[in-house]
């Protein structure tokens, strides 16, 4: 064993030699005690190291004996499945002193027999280790993979008999030469399909070993010095398991400290934990639990003063719900949470020393090597991507166990705490993330931690993928028997769900027609760690989810939302009524526009399905096909919804040219912010400044504003630049989405300002607005809220602030340049007041955009103010190192191409000819624009395109993507059959993680055809005489889609 004249030399001591050391110096200290029966009161056997020692040894000599010594150099597999007692631990050691390169492959008894054979397959296994309880399933295997050669293993006591076999088993090796060897293959838990076997080599079990190193860091030890501070430890860990060997291999060995193994022949229960206390060691100073039997305890007293005599009660396999922990911390339980992976192992964390912040962790970032990477959307929430970084104290076993990797992507998720430093509590998983059809993401943990709270819960599990909203299935603790029963407990799981829905985002609450109980003949599939199997369960339930959401479209009815059709006026102040109880608007009146008084989209789809409840027993003219939430969208009030439904209660419903009503809904609103534009001041106004710059930019949390913050940071004509923000952190947000784009964060020269662009002076205090005009000689306006399925005038507020910032720049003390950037999908020959067909845009998205570059056109021909459009198309991704947010469409559609398809599409529809440009060449064509840069255009007018002159057909890019994906694109099909394929692939059970392009199925399958005579023409001579960027513009070619690809990495 590797020493110095100062003591062991931690890091470099392979666990053969520490075993076999010990048992030489000190063969009577005890290594772990194990179960005499299953029976408590029978009590407990201490081991020794001395006997620990003898019965590797033993066993060694007899796989030597019944499979042979390996070739050097061969690394045959062995693997062991048996009860779950300490042979695991014998025979592991065994395995590797037996010719040195013997692998053993743990099974877990509880997996299927599909997912047992592939691991022997994976591994190239040949030869089982079984105990006599396992006979009969490994002469099942032997009729499926013939090669397979199995050995009956004799019990415990057997290799622990005294009277047995004492030859030594010498085992000679380096810890240097050998630390790269195989110690183990365990294999993940297959929560995401069959479980995949990893190799654990020598230097990863040694890295616990190295914890010995670990210094003391902001006044905390680590986790696992802390945990070495008790007599004796409790623990029910499975030995085929990853917690189970490294527990025992990376703490219990290396640290010297003993263990109590539990009776695991039965599921644990608290009564069952209590009982075994009451007859093991009495020494036993802290007991290791699943946050499924820590809530068992809870519930009573007498628990909850068990555990409260412990040093400390260690949890982990999952989250312990907030009502939990505090209950157990108010009977005086200490808790100490811990994390790890079969691939990452014990995370360096430290010592929570803080009772109240018992569900944080305390990670050294630094000697794990993580770089927390925000996730979209999320406040506080990051993903843990461990990045190689060599340290004397680095903690990285990911890259022992996956030494090919640069990086890691966990796929955990964790929160930062708000005001602890180098807090991170486990938030759950990437993979866990339900996407609804409406593009909302939402991470289950949080509202099923809160539901898992309530004592007659047992588990809750959240579901809605590519649904509009969540459902909930409830297994509670005891089933109920009667409808009686049954109303009485939804009736109290209900009062829990309305309070926790008071807490979260609107698109995340749950309604009470979407939670369902559990059948006690179905119960959820478990994992090894007792935690539920999360994607079986949800397909277990699919049917009844299923039918549980098409119950809710065909309408619910509501007490509350009673509807009077006994005159169009009781029927008028009914439906304002049913959207003030849906919305807990205080008001809501007749004309009061649904989504300015902050009604989303989760809540339009609630309204549309009770309103179908409440009028189908009083109109047989409504039809309830019709109550969908396109009509709330187009008519946005009580009384625009009012006259459409009563007009079909009547009978006298005419239906109006959608294109009418939307020219004369722009036109009036075009007369109304065309209304007094500035004239032409009577003298002219000092020309704006080309060096030392002030620049006011909006919009730059978005992609595009992202890559024009960071060019006008690198200007160094650009002295100042002023950002307006909707959100009040504009600089914190900044700084999160440039670290998770890959822009730099030198911000020095940026200010961030709060605005509200549609109040009057841009909703800033009056000095700091004036202050803007004083200085300002350029305004790029990029911000836009986009939504496609909002009307019209629902784009007001954003229509009104491009009419502020013209009012903005004619008051301005220099000739301030105006840009806005619009979208092609403005590109119509509307012209103010004709509506005929193809001219008005589709959507009032497009209808808004078109208006507010109306105005600024109307305003530049008034000679009021400086301005001019740029109508951007498809923007690509970056030509340098940034990403292509994963999250757009295209990245989509490929993601589920390779992930979830097997198939890609040889067209996109009418989108087939690619005219994109890259997200730098769409920031220098705005930045051109707008004056700025080398070939700034002076004073540009009019309308600008941001499309790619030099267009190619998607058909050319696809044979380089099926090359570069090696295998995993079966085929290339038309467009019409990959989106019949997507729709196929969709239900409960989909992954959006891995199959993206189902949160877009209605965009793509509303897509047309390539040929369908639907196509998009922009001129863009006059463009290409103004723009050089557009003029050097090179097409999109297969080698820049593979580099966009490869940074995706599907």
């Amino acid at each position: 064993m590797a020493t110095t004249q100062s003591g062991p030399e931690y890091g470099k001591r392979l666990l053969p030699h520490v075993i076999d050391c010990v048992a030489k110096t000190n063969p009577n200290r005890e290594c772990f005690s194990t179960p005499l029966s299953s029976n408590p009161q029978d009590g407990w056997r201490a081991v020794t190291y001395g006997q620990y020692a003898t019965a590797i040894d033993r066993l060694a000599h007899h796989i030597v004996k019944t499979s042979g010594t390996p070739e050097p150099g061969s690394f045959p597999t062995l693997t062991y499945i048996g009860i779950n007692d300490p042979v695991y631990l014998v025979f592991v050691i065994a395995a590797v002193k037996a010719g040195y390169k013997i692998k053993a492959l743990f099974l877990s008894p509880r997996n299927s027999e599909e997912a047992q054979l592939n691991l022997l397959q994976l591994t190239a296994c040949d030869i089982v280790y079984h105990d006599a309880t396992f006979q009969k399933p490994v002469e099942a295997w032997k009729s499926k993979q013939t090669s397979l050669k199995n050995n009956l293993l004799m019990p415990l006591d057997f290799w622990l008999d005294e009277n047995g076999d004492q030859r030594s088993f010498p085992y000679v090796k380096d810890a240097k030469k050998a630390e790269w060897e195989p110690f183990v293959v365990l294999h993940t838990s297959g929560s995401t399909g069959l479980p995949k076997p990893i190799v654990v080599p020598h230097g990863f079990i040694m890295l616990d070993d190295k914890k010995h190193l670990l210094p003391e860091w902001k006044g905390r030890e680590s986790v696992i010095r802390g945990l070495a501070r008790t007599n004796r430890m409790w623990t029910p860990m499975p030995f085929s398991h990853a917690g189970g060997i490294y527990t025992f291999f990376g703490y219990h060995i290396y640290w010297e400290t003993p263990v109590t193994f539990a009776i695991m022949d039965r599921p644990l229960t608290a009564d069952f934990v209590v009982e075994q206390l009451a007859h093991a060691e009495p020494d036993i100073q802290s007991i290791v639990l699943m946050p499924s039997i820590l809530e068992e305890f809870s519930l009573t007293e007498k628990g909850c003063e068990t555990l409260s005599k412990f040093k400390f009660v260690v949890f982990g396999g999952g989250n312990l719900s907030d009502a939990t922990g505090a209950k157990l911390l108010s009977r005086g339980v200490k808790l100490q949470n811990s994390f790890g992976s079969t691939e990452c192992g014990m995370l360096p964390y430290y010592w929570q020393s803080n009772p109240e912040a018992w569900q944080w962790l305390i990670i050294h970032s630094d000697v794990l090597g993580v770089d927390w990477r925000p996730v979209a959307g999320e406040d506080d929430i990051f993903e843990m991507v461990i990045v190689r970084k060599d340290g004397p104290f680095s903690q990285q076993g990911i890259f022992w166990t996956h030494p090919h990797l640069e990086e890691w992507s966990s796929r955990d998720l964790f929160q930062r705490h708000p005001t602890l430093e180098d807090h991170w509590r486990y938030h759950g998983r990437c993979d866990d993330l339900i996407v609804f059809s409406n593009g909302e993401k939402l991470n289950p943990v949080t509202v099923e931690n809160a539901i898992n709270g309530h004592p007659k819960v047992k588990t809750a599990i959240l579901v809605g993928t590519m649904r509009f909203q969540p459902a909930l299935i409830i297994d509670p603790v005891s089933h109920p028997l009667t409808k009686q029963e049954t109303k009485s407990l939804f009736d109290e799981f209900w009062i829990l769900v309305a309070e926790t829905n008071r807490r979260l985002p609107s698109h995340a609450q749950i309604s009470k027609q979407l939670i369902l109980l559990t059948s006690p003949n179905k119960p959820f599939p478990k994992l090894a760690k007792n935690t539920v199997h999360r994607a079986p369960a949800i397909k277990l339930y699919e049917t009844e989810v299923d039918a549980l959401y098409q119950k809710a479209e065909a309408g619910w009815e509501d007490a509350r939302c009673n509807l009077d059709l006994g005159s169009k006026e009781t029927f008028l102040a009914s439906i304002c009524r049913l959207f003030q109880t849906l919305t807990c608007v205080d008001t809501i009146e007749p004309d009061t526009n649904f989504f300015k008084a902050g009604i989303d989209s989760l809540q339009v789809v609630n309204a549309c399905r009770l309103l179908r409840g409440a009028l189908r027993n009083k109109s047989d003219k409504i039809n309830p096909q019709r109550i969908t939430p396109r009509i709330i969208y187009n008519k946005p009030s009580a009384r625009q919804l009012t006259a459409d439904l009563w007009a079909q209660h009547i009978g006298s419903l005419e239906e109006v040219d959608p294109d009418i009503e939307a020219a004369n809904t722009m036109a009036s609103l075009l007369a109304k912010y065309t209304k007094d534009l500035p004239e032409r001041p009577a003298t002219d106004k000092p020309p704006a400044r080309t060096s030392q710059q002030t620049v006011i930019l909006t919009g730059s949390t978005g992609r595009l504003g992202s890559f024009l913050l960071d060019s006008l940071v690198q200007d160094p004509a650009v002295e100042r630049v002023i950002c307006l923000n909707r959100a009040e952190d504009g600089r914190t947000r900044q700084l999160r989405l440039n670290a998770a784009r890959g822009m730099q964060n030198n911000l020095d020269k940026v200010e961030f300002l709060q605005a509200d662009l549609s109040q009057p002076g841009l909703g800033l205090p009056v000095e700091m607005y004036t202050r803007l005009q004083t200085s300002a000689d350029r305004i790029i306006h990029a911000q836009w809220a986009v939504n496609f399925n909002l009307p019209l005038d629902s784009f007001e507020p954003h229509i009104r602030g491009t009419r502020n910032l013209v009012d903005f720049c004619a008051r301005t003390a220099r000739s301030t340049h105006l840009v806005t950037v619009s979208t092609v999908l403005a590109a119509t020959s509307w012209n103010g007041h004709d509506s005929a067909p193809g001219t008005v845009p589709d959507g009032g998205y497009a209808q808004s955009k078109l208006l507010a570059d109306l105005i600024v056109q109307q305003a530049a021909a008034r000679g009021g103010v400086s301005a001019a459009v740029v109508r951007v198309g498809q923007v690509a991704g970056p030509e340098g190192d940034g990403l292509w947010s994963v999250d757009e469409w295209l990245p989509r559609l490929v993601c589920s191409s390779v992930r979830a398809l097997g198939l890609l599409p040889r067209s996109l529809g009418v989108m087939s000819m690619v005219n994109w440009i890259t997200s730098e060449a769409a920031a220098r064509l705005v930045l051109e624009v707008a004056g700025l840069g080398p070939d700034g255009i002076n004073r540009a007018r009019g309308v600008y395109y941001g499309v790619n002159p030099h267009p190619v057909h998607f058909s050319t890019l696809v044979e380089p993507i099926v090359g570069f994906y090696a295998g995993r694109v079966r085929s290339v099909v038309d467009w019409r059959d990959w989106v019949a394929a997507l729709e196929r692939s969709n239900g409960e059970a989909a992954d959006v993680t891995q199959n993206p392009a189902l949160q877009l199925l209605d965009f793509n399958r509303d897509t047309p055809a390539e040929g369908s005579g639907v196509r998009f023409h922009f001129s863009l001579e006059s463009t290409l005489e103004a723009s050089r960027c557009v003029r050097d513009m090179l097409p999109i070619t297969p080698e820049m889609f593979v580099q966009w690809c490869r940074k995706w990495d599907f």
